[in-house]
């Protein structure tokens, strides 16, 4: 195989994440997906097709697959690779025309819910070589709850550290990455960690519906406790970045709302940015790019209690 290290490639990628609640979203639901203008599309679900209750006895996703076939293949992009844990799930699609470039295609999955064996929290990956550059994507749902950060922490460290996938040894090797680096993103060039990662924002209710109406988002970021534990360096520590939150909560939302309901589901559980993604940018070569072109929410995308979070990217490879 012929070494690409020197030619540099512009590619744009989607990637979203999606708490379904247990359902499948109709096709004309998916609007907010700009088919056509991304090189790949990373769609990350959880509770996807059934809630995690009835995923115990039944995982498979045909709906959602045949959704997301229906949606991607009619214009021109073809199906890299799926992954399944319980009731979580990611696709990978990339344009047609891309390839003959790809290569090294693998996928996996890790648990981290009851016993560290059971899948109803976790993570599912895709991980490839594209123009021999290794990229990998992750969707993870942590462990709920508003007080679970520590265990929130310990799903992020076991999916670091236990994953059994790796750099593919037919394409360019990462300078920076000792052969037995036990965290699992330093041997790939580009990866995208999406989810819903159940991370919290303190505070009451009261509190946090004001800021939310006088759209005051600094404030309120300071007090997600994903924000507080990065900071402290307990979690997404290995060189990741995630776009400023300059969005509403994602959750909890009453379903089939637009603009988003919070009253009801408030009494039950805290407006949050439970839904994030991150990345984590190449360090092979200088010329390397990774450029967030925006960070939101599809507000019309109703279906579940969450709101589907998606970025996008432009990056020179």
């Amino acid at each position: 195989m012929q070494t690409t290290l020197n030619q540099s490639h512009d590619l744009t990628v989607y990637v979203c994440t999606w708490n379904l609640e247990g359902g499948v979203p109709p096709q004309d639901m998916l609007s907010f997906i700009p088919i056509g203008e991304f090189d790949i599309f990373a769609i990350g679900t959880e509770e996807c097709e059934r809630t995690i209750a009835k995923s115990f006895f039944n995982s498979k996703k045909e709906k959602w697959e045949a959704v997301l076939e229906a949606f991607f293949t009619p214009n021109d992009y073809c199906l890299v690779e799926t992954s399944t844990l319980m009731a979580c799930h990611i696709a990978v699609y990339i344009r047609s025309s891309l390839r003959p470039h790809l290569s090294c295609v693998q996928r996996n999955k890790v648990a981290t819910g009851f016993g560290q064996v059971i899948g109803n929290k976790g993570a599912v990956m895709v991980a490839f070589c594209l123009f021999e550059r290794p990229f990998l994507f992750i969707s993870s749902h942590f462990e709920a709850n508003q007080h679970s950060i520590q265990e929130r922490n310990m799903n992020y460290l076991r999916i670091q550290t236990e994953t059994d996938i790796n750099y593919c040894k037919h394409c360019l090797p990462r300078d920076s990455a000792e052969p037995d680096d036990e965290i699992m993103t330093n041997h790939f060039d580009y990866v995208w960690w999406m989810g819903d990662f159940n991370y919290r924002i303190d505070g009451t209710v009261e509190m946090i519906l004001q800021l939310m109406k006088r759209g005051e988002y600094g404030i309120l970021s300071l007090h997600d406790q994903l924000y507080v534990e990065r900071k402290a360096g307990n979690v997404f520590q290995h060189g990741f970045c995630e776009g400023p939150l300059l969005f509403k909560p994602t959750y909890k939302i009453q379903p089939y709302s637009n603009p988003p309901d919070y009253g009801q589901m408030s009494k039950k559980r805290i407006p949050s940015w439970t839904d994030r993604i991150f990345w984590r940018p190449s360090q092979r070569k200088e010329t390397d790019r990774v450029a967030l072109l925006k960070y939101n929410a599809a507000w019309t995308a109703t279906l579940s209690d969450h709101r589907p979070v998606f970025c996008l990217f432009h990056i020179v490879c």
